[in-house]
Formats: structure tokens, sequence, C-alpha cells
């Protein structure tokens, strides 16, 4: 469902997807020029294999795109909206190339215009990603960067960029083997440095493929690691979504586990803040 929580505390359902308009929205939503809400939901359709939505805050909803499977499937990420109304997003499976049994194809990254005609952008074959999670960015000049949770050249993930015209460049090739994996959601400062969590990697005393990292990676490809969370009774582990800066340049997150508290076997999760990162605002 979409909901509305206001100020005063009153909480209402806008929309109840019944299945044909969508179902099971994994992604927050954004705000359009028009003041209606947009999102994607990950199952539902025509194909049950997602849709793009929009809902005005009468809670009527509009199935902009139905996804078919060659055009995208399961989307499961915040879009991006653009200034002339078009939306960017990813889908986790559908395309061209198949990475796995039964997903039925890598991911895509689409764009989907006012008028409801949608253009793939880029669609993965495995080797340049598979199963894009996280929403897109962009730059001050349309590029757009985002991250796959698998596929790449050692099938541990990828961050990337995509130029105007939807070619693709691998930024980063996470190989799992002491290197991190599972890159999350893109954020990048004024300058286009671009900082992510990474759900593995870094190496602790609890887990032998890593707790997790946070990154910076610069454009020209340098990659910095800011953080190396240490697991379980210490700082977290497993941050799986990105991260939000303030106007100081501390990053804030959390992590699904770990943490000090014994209530959880693997720790209950963690809330943190960074500091001295160099996020230029």
């Amino acid at each position: 469902m979409v909901f509305e929580f206001s100020a005063a505390g009153a909480f209402s359902v806008l929309h109840a997807f019944s299945g044909s308009d969508g179902a099971n929205p994994q992604a927050g939503l954004i705000i359009g020029r028009n003041g209606n809400l947009f999102g994607t939901a990950a199952k539902g359709g025509k194909s049950g294999k997602g849709v793009v939505f929009e809902v005005s805050k009468a809670g009527v909803e509009t199935v902009l795109r139905s996804f078919a499977g060659s055009d995208g499937a399961n989307p499961a990420a915040r879009l991006l909206a653009d200034g002339a109304g078009n939306l960017f997003g990813t889908t986790q499976h559908g395309g061209l190339a198949n990475c796995a049994v039964g997903f039925g194809g890598c991911g895509v990254a689409f764009k989907l215009a006012p008028n409801g005609s949608l253009t793939v952008l880029h669609a993965f074959n495995g080797g340049d990603g598979f199963q894009p999670q996280a929403g897109l960015i962009s730059d001050k000049n349309g590029n757009l960067f985002g991250s796959s949770f698998n596929g790449g050249l050692f099938g541990q993930g990828v961050p990337f960029e995509l130029a105007l015209d939807g070619t693709e460049t691998v930024l980063h090739n996470f190989s799992g083997a002491g290197d991190e994996e599972g890159p999350s959601e893109l954020i990048a400062d004024k300058q286009g440095n671009l900082f992510f969590t990474t759900d593995l990697g870094g190496g602790c005393i609890d887990f032998q493929f890593g707790c997790g990292e946070i990154l910076k990676f610069t454009l020209g490809g340098k990659e910095t690691v800011l953080h190396v969370f240490a697991g379980p009774s210490f700082d977290g582990e497993d941050p799986l979504v990105g991260l939000f800066a303030d106007n100081k340049g501390n990053l804030f997150g959390t992590t699904q586990f770990g943490g000090s508290s014994s209530a959880c076997p693997a720790g209950c999760g963690t809330v943190f803040e960074l500091t001295g990162t160099g996020f230029a605002k």
C-alpha cells in the first residue's frame, strides 16, 4: 500500500494495491512537480513483473508502465526524475541476457517519458552487472550512476556509469575475495565523488567474507575505504542500504546485524554516523 502520515500524526492509506495495478512495492517514493507520488512495485501488473505507478494525494493510482520482461522485470529501487518529467530507474531482472535460471534476464536501466514510452537505456548481461537493486543518481551533465548487487567480472557486483546514449562503464569489479561485495545505492558530493556501502568485505572476526565497508570512489576510479565494520558486539555488520549525508558532510546509515545487543544471535543492527568523510555537500 501507499500511505500518508501527517505532521499531526494522522495516518491514512492512499492506495491499496490489488495485483493488477502492482504488488509488493519495495522502494521509497518520490514526489513530482505536480505534487503526485511516483514509485515502483516489484510484482503485479499485466504480466506480474512489476509496474511504475503514480498516486495522487487523493489516492488515485495510475499505472504508468507494466513491465513485460524484455523491457525489464521486478523493479525494486526508488525512481529518479529530471526537469522534463522523465523517470529513470532500474529493474532487478528482465532484459535480454539470462543470468540465472528462472530470473529471466539480468536487469535493465530504463527511462520512462511523460507520454508513457519506455526506453531501455541499458540491458545488463551479467559481466557488466546483474540484479541492480538500487536507484540511479545523475550528475550535472545528465550521466547516470548506479550499482548492481551481483554480476561483474567476479560476480560480486559493480558500481557503474551510464552515458546519455546508454553506454555503460563499469567503475569497479568487486571480487569478494578480500575485496568488497554487494554495493548499495550511491550518493555523490558536489565534486562528483561517489559514496556507498558494501554488503560484505573488509574482514571481521565474525564472518569470513567480511562485515561490510563504507567506500569513496573518485571519478578517476580511486577507491578509499572510509570504514570497515567489525561485526557483532561492535559497530555493525551487513550495511545493505545506501547512505545519507547532512550539510556538514557527515554520513549516516544502518546495518542489518551487529551491535552490542545480545537479543539477536548476530546482533540486532545499528544506526551509525561517520564524520570526517570528505563529503562535499
